[in-house]
């Protein structure tokens, strides 16, 4: 433990919910590090919940002794399964990650230290890609510049992806649970924000995510986003948007260029040769410009579908 942590009086219960969907490759890594924290085994619980896996993820995590199971079946969403777990959570803290994620053994170490001592209500850790090198694809390098930036997201939108969230529990009380829509974590913080909770930025807090290696996952990634993208702007104004505000989005979406974040990359970004600054700024238009804008676009046309279902019923019934 650090010197600065031996100092608090008694040390909080932390809660790590991890929700799972056929996650047996992945899992070992993230149950091994959390035998390994720094942080008091006794005062960590670790909650798995299982979304309907059929891989056997669940009997897996069973056979780590100091693991709890619980069960989300009716709802297919990693909102839905964090809820469940949350029931059974006996934390002050939730410290919240994926099961494709690999924590440094001092993770929930400094995760607690850094949100009792900046005396915010959450904490957003820092997320590294690994493995990662010169070599990597160029849907990776893309993946690694650009995704899962939580010190990005903190200073410019008040809020963080649960891959690596630290939460003080009585929050929940205040704001409810996650949605059960696309980026519900980032739905959930903004409430929180917009509510003023705080939210700070802890760097030393470390997860690693495996980047998407392949054009197909960072494509799809790309096509969440903007969906998720429609999900929270629909959500922060009372009615949804107008056509005319969903047509601007788009068009920024699709026009405006993205920033790369090189000094993500775990080497120097000199060592890629123009041929693969080139691929990845080419790729950053397919995968993240048109992705987002078709994913967004999606999304819309599902709204004014659902829309009009809505106000096809009345007169139906008037018919009858």
């Amino acid at each position: 433990m650090s010197d600065a942590l031996s100092t608090i009086a008694a040390w909080p219960m932390v809660s790590v919910i991890v929700p799972v969907y056929n996650g047996a490759k992945s899992l070992p890594g993230l149950l091994i590090a959390l035998q390994k924290q720094t942080y008091p085994q006794s005062l960590i619980e670790i909650i798995l919940a299982d979304n309907n896996s059929d891989d056997g993820s669940d009997q897996l995590a069973k056979s780590f002794s100091n693991v709890q199971v619980v069960y989300e079946r009716q709802i297919q969403n990693a909102g839905a399964a964090r809820n469940k777990a949350m029931v059974s959570a006996n934390g002050e803290i939730f410290a919240f990650t994926d099961a494709d994620c690999v924590p440094e053994e001092n993770w929930v170490e400094q995760g607690v230290e850094h949100l009792l001592h900046s005396k915010c209500d959450r904490m957003a850790g820092a997320i590294l890609f690994a493995p990662l090198s010169p070599d990597s694809s160029p849907a990776a390098l893309l993946d690694a510049l650009y995704n899962l930036n939580q010190q990005f997201l903190v200073d410019h939108f008040q809020a963080a992806v649960t891959a690596n969230l630290f939460v003080k529990k009585h929050l929940f009380n205040h704001i409810g649970p996650f949605h059960t829509d696309y980026f519900e974590d980032m739905q959930w913080n903004r409430r929180a924000s917009l509510a003023g909770f705080s939210i700070v930025y802890g760097p030393n807090a470390i997860v690693k995510h495996p980047p998407r290696a392949d054009l197909n996952s960072i494509w799809e990634k790309g096509r969440r986003s903007g969906r998720g993208v429609f999900a929270l702007c629909q959500s922060e104004q009372r009615g949804g948007w107008l056509g005319n505000r969903h047509i601007l989005r788009m068009g920024r979406m699709l026009l405006v260029p993205r920033t790369l974040h090189w000094e993500r990359l775990p080497f120097a970004a000199k060592s890629l040769s123009n041929h693969q600054y080139l691929t990845i700024e080419l790729l950053k238009w397919l995968a993240i410009n048109i992705a987002e804008t078709w994913g967004y676009l999606q999304w819309w046309w599902r709204a004014l579908n659902q829309s009009s279902k809505n106000l096809d019923k009345p007169r139906s019934r008037q018919q009858a």
